[in-house]
């Protein structure tokens, strides 16, 4: 009894299977000290990064008289948005205090405002001067007035 085995037919130049590369399988690198000292340095540089926003989160969602009495824990300590409807204005003066809150009114609309007045013009003021370096005007074009403010062709 013989077994015959059909051959395989050979891919034409057509077919998608004779321009195919082959699977380059990825090599493993090797362990190098360097290696672990950048990511080592990745972690410590995220961590100082986001663990400051993470604090102030906490710190915001805890109540102030359990703030006290543990002020290391990791978690919010007697869990509270009591901080965020007082900004927001939706509590009372005598909750704040029993909160462990100075009772103080906070006008969010006040400090929101004073940050847009001092900041549109600064942002304006950078824009221009930002604009005219980039531009490459001449300084004293533009502290005569009257005077054509043209761009120099040449870098200085």
């Amino acid at each position: 009894m013989t077994t015959t085995t059909a051959a395989r037919p050979r891919p034409t130049a057509a077919s998608p299977a004779a321009t195919a590369r082959p699977i380059a399988r990825r090599a493993r690198r090797r362990f190098s000290l360097g290696r672990a000292v950048a990511w080592a340095y990745i972690v410590i540089v995220l961590f100082v990064t986001i663990f400051p926003f993470y604090w102030i989160l906490r710190t915001a969602l805890s109540n102030n008289y359990s703030l006290i009495t543990d002020p290391a824990s990791l978690v919010p300590t007697g869990f509270t948005l009591g901080a965020f409807q007082r900004v927001l204005g939706l509590a009372t003066p005598e909750q704040a205090i029993a909160e462990g809150g100075s009772g103080a009114s906070i006008e969010i609309g006040h400090f929101l405002l004073n940050s847009v007045i001092y900041a549109t013009p600064l942002d304006g003021a950078d824009s221009v001067l930002l604009g005219a370096r980039r531009l490459r005007l001449r300084p004293t074009a533009l502290a005569r007035p009257g005077a054509e403010c043209s761009a120099s062709s040449s870098p200085r």
